[in-house]
């Protein structure tokens, strides 16, 4: 994997350290508020997502008494298609990802 050294600015109104999916999306809306961004990754393509395989799993991640949990997973998968749909359209491209499914459909 390619990694390239730089130094974040010191004007920088965010600092995000990680440049994995999270990381990166959470750049990309604090630019897309206006803030200045600066991401620091130790070890690009390191992370969590490359073992994940992208999977958004409601319930098979939760242990009992985590409904808190439980609802704000499914919010997200509710939420995951627009998502989708503005990063495609952001980036000029289509997203590849598995149709996310939801206890209403």
């Amino acid at each position: 994997m390619h990694s390239r050294t730089t130094t974040p600015s010191a004007a920088s109104d965010v600092l995000v350290v990680g440049g994995g999916i999270i990381g990166l999306v959470t750049a990309w809306r604090a630019a897309g508020r206006g803030l200045s961004v600066a991401v620091v990754d130790p070890e690009p393509g390191g992370g969590a997502a490359q073992v994940a395989a992208g999977m958004l799993a409601a319930v098979t991640e939760l242990h009992y008494g985590e409904q808190t949990l439980l609802g704000l997973n499914l919010e997200s998968a509710r939420r995951y298609p627009a998502f989708a749909a503005e990063l495609a359209e952001a980036s000029c491209t289509t997203c590849s990802a598995a149709p996310v499914s939801t206890p209403s459909g």
